[in-house]
């Protein structure tokens, strides 16, 4: 299986261009691409409503003819190996858009792989770091740091799509403090990569030129019940979908002001997050807050407000439930909407319901015909609270602002 599953998915909710059907005729096209690289997805079943439940197409598309705004989606992709069968489900609410595209679980789709060995010019010289990045594909390996002599290598860089492709390279020199507090050069080359069949590689040679700075300035607050840990994060988006992380640090702040320095790049958009509560590595067990912000350079006075943690009401935790469940928690002010997200294992499957929205306080797990639960399979859940143009977990590409926060872990048996 080319890829790495993700425990917790996204749901990033997009205007799709150029798609054909069902919205000419007064409904919504559905179509459903890899979370990695954008590449449709066939084989997904569909439900719009109370409609019956469509497969999209070669083209990742299921049309449904007769639909008027709002509309509910569900979503139901299983995916099979030798030894184990995954299940994801979908269940979104009060959308809008004629025409949706939603990221689902792309590692099937044919990928290429290459290595990218290079040379950094221009460098001061002196004590510093050179980040060297490029592409989208994420969890790569597609970020490397130069070595002292400016020599890099980038290892496993993929891509979905044609065989032939090129990228844009980019390389950003700073002190190397975590995060940054200098930043020195920045430069770009182009490259192209041939998958014959047995991987790719190129060459490249990046000369880097004085980069500007500035700094991001401003204040954070946590709302009451959230542990005061906070964990700051800059990342630098490029125009071509490049990004690269410009560090944490290895120690959480407090609330209170901040300042933190950024590379002025033209066309470039610097993300600010800052994350409260549970600060572990990968998805929070403990009640955490998230709110990330687009900004434009320079940026002062930047108001941050992590909101509180869902409360979750019932089931209790190790309580066993099942398809008539319904899940509770206490109201939080503010926000648009709620997610639950349950994941379930058993010995030969596994399924995880990525995302199961709602407006209200409780929900109940979609009625999928095909899903197939294994009996005393063990799951976790959480409930999320989202405030902003787009909702999940973590996302692919992210609103301009996003406010969102979740419960505590719990436990269950299925």
């Amino acid at each position: 299986m080319n890829g790495v599953r993700r425990a917790i998915g996204i749901a990033v909710l997009a205007s799709v261009a150029g798609c054909s059907g069902a919205d000419d005729e007064g409904g919504v096209v559905i179509t459903t691409v890899s979370e990695y690289g954008g590449s449709p997805i066939a084989g997904v079943r569909v439900q719009v409503d109370d409609e019956e439940w469509a497969t999209t197409d070669q083209r990742g598309e299921a049309g449904f003819v007769g639909i008027e705004p709002p509309y509910s989606v569900r979503l139901f992709q299983a995916l099979e190996t030798e030894s184990m069968r995954f299940q994801d489900v979908w269940e979104l609410v009060d959308q809008t858009e004629t025409r949706l595209e939603i990221p689902v679980d792309g590692s099937r789709v044919t990928t290429h792989e290459g290595d990218i060995t290079g040379s950094i010019s221009g460098t001061t010289g002196g004590e510093s770091q050179i980040a060297v990045f490029g592409g989208k594909f994420p969890d790569t390996g597609a970020v490397s740091l130069a070595e002292e002599d400016g020599t890099f290598q980038l290892a496993g860089f993929r891509w979905e799509g044609p065989a032939s492709r090129s990228f844009d390279l980019h390389a950003l020199e700073s002190d190397t403090a975590d995060p940054p507090t200098h930043y020195i050069g920045f430069g770009n080359a182009s490259i192209t990569l041939r998958d014959s069949g047995e991987g790719a590689t190129a060459e490249a040679s990046i000369e880097l030129a004085p980069v500007g700075e500035s700094h991001v300035t401003g204040s954070v607050a946590v709302a009451d019940g959230l542990a005061p840990a906070l964990r700051p994060s800059l990342r630098l988006e490029l125009a071509d979908g490049a990004a690269v992380d410009l560090g944490s640090g290895d120690a959480a702040l407090t609330p209170g002001d901040f300042e933190l320095t950024a590379p002025d790049i033209d066309g470039a958009t610097m993300r600010l997050a800052f994350r409260g509560g549970d600060l572990t590595g990968g998805p929070p067990a403990g009640p955490s807050a998230y709110v990330s912000l687009a900004l434009t350079l320079p940026a002062d006075d930047v108001a941050i407000d992590l909101p509180a943690a869902v409360e979750l009401v019932e089931p209790a935790d190790g309580a066993s439930i099942d398809g008539a469940t319904v899940f509770r928690w206490d109201e939080l002010a503010g926000g648009t909407r709620y997610g639950l997200h349950l994941s379930c294992e058993w010995d030969g499957g596994n399924v995880n319901y990525r995302l199961i929205e709602t407006t209200g306080t409780e929900v109940s797990l979609p009625d999928i015909p095909e899903l197939d639960v294994g009996a005393g399979a063990t799951c976790f859940w959480r409930v999320g609270w989202f405030e902003g143009e787009a909702t999940g977990y973590e996302s692919v590409t992210l609103p301009a602002e996003l406010r969102s926060s979740w419960s505590a872990e719990r436990s269950a048996s299925f």
